[in-house]
């Protein structure tokens, strides 16, 4: 969970931080007419995004969340699997913990132009 939101926070970091330039993306909608919408460039950085669309609206982000990267945290027959070598801090030996590394699905739909709440709500963080 602790993960999610701090995927969520980054993405919504980037678009108040980073000007954004905008490119047009071609889509079909479930009635079968082609829309041209615009999505920032900026979206199109994402880090391990599956897809990502615009419905004129809001931004639909869709990714896996798992890294691109080989890791020791991947099950061993999975192609990113790299067994580690070598030792960690201070030569001691390396000792994996019990997790690791999991494809999930999530979806983060962000509004091209938010507004400000009339109702604010208290945040956890």
């Amino acid at each position: 969970m602790l993960q999610k939101q701090i995927f969520f926070l980054s993405m919504m970091l980037i678009v108040i931080f980073i000007s954004c330039s905008k490119d047009e993306a071609t889509q079909t909608n479930s009635t079968g007419t082609t829309n041209t919408t615009a999505v920032l460039e900026v979206f199109k950085n994402i880090y391990g995004a599956t897809s990502i669309t615009s419905d004129g609206t809001y931004i639909t982000i869709k990714t896996s969340g798992a890294p691109d990267h080989k890791s020791a945290y991947y099950d061993a027959g999975n192609s990113l699997y790299e067994a580690f070598s070598g030792t960690t801090f201070q030569g001691n030996s390396f000792k994996k913990n019990p997790n690791s590394i999991n494809v999930q699905n999530y979806t983060f739909k962000i509004p091209i132009e938010p507004k400000e709440s009339a109702q604010k709500q208290p945040t956890p963080l």
